[in-house]
């Protein structure tokens, strides 16, 4: 009869899983309702904070698989290994490349903004494109002129030349590289914010407001479905004991 408690074991531990998840959304959300969303004229060094505005560049790149021009973008390709002997198989990663840098501008100032892994938050879904036998592409870009939202530390820009004469260079256009170290060398710009590295936390493809919004109710949904698969487990696990005790005959 132990295989009767399989399935309700199964729905207790998604449940738990489900329930971590949605609390570890809600402790960032609340996380995030403490800190301000400045103009970035009002920015403050060494504080976490947000700015909105638009995405602006002027080196674009081509987007992998859309093929527009775009600020940033992300490009992920996998590859599918059929087993032998056998028509299925599964996709496995192959590499991935985070392209670009952009500025953010509001009607205050500017701020340059430099997305790498872990940092993208994006509505928008993927955009897969099968281009050749066996091999799967996929894109998360950001255009010029939309709304997007950034999250961190601003550093000022002689850091980001230095940051960007290392290996991290590879990812910027070399076009907008030129124009970030001649900007350094200009007193005017030196106190250009800069958000890269550990110094960015999120990038959203929404206004501060949805963002902001959208993050405080997307912990809900988990931690309903949580608690419906423990109530479910629970139930069916209550169940189980009672045909399993149903079968003992005590005098």
């Amino acid at each position: 009869m132990q295989e009767n408690l399989i399935i309700p074991l199964l729905l207790i531990g998604a449940g738990v899983l489900v329930l971590l998840a949605g609390l570890a959304k809600r402790s960032q959300a609340r996380d995030m309702e403490g800190l301000p969303c400045r103009h970035i004229s009002e920015l403050v060094p060494g504080e976490r904070q947000f700015i909105t505005g638009k995405a602006q560049s002027p080196a674009l790149a081509d987007s992998p698989v859309s093929k527009k021009p775009c600020v940033f973008y992300h490009e992920q390709i996998e590859q599918y290994h059929r087993r032998s002997g056998r028509g299925v198989g599964h996709w496995e990663h192959v590499s991935e490349i985070y392209y670009g840098a952009f500025f953010i501008a509001d009607p205050t100032g500017q701020a340059l903004v430099l997305p790498r892994a872990g940092s993208l938050d994006l509505l928008r879904g993927k955009l897969t494109l099968d281009d050749i036998a066996d091999t799967r592409k996929s894109e998360r870009a950001l255009f010029p002129d939309e709304i997007v939202t950034a999250l961190g530390t601003p550093r000022p820009l002689r850091e980001l030349v230095e940051y960007l004469r290392g290996v991290y260079a590879a990812g910027v256009p070399p076009g907008l590289v030129a124009e970030l170290i001649k900007m350094e060398r200009d007193p005017a710009n030196a106190g250009l914010p800069c958000f890269f590295g550990d110094g960015l936390e999120r990038v959203a493809d929404q206004p501060y407001s949805d963002y902001a919004s959208s993050s405080a109710s997307s912990a809900w949904l988990p931690l309903a479905g949580g608690a419906a698969l423990l109530l479910a487990g629970a139930g069916a696990l209550l169940s189980a004991l009672g045909v399993l005790g149903g079968g003992v005959n005590i005098e």
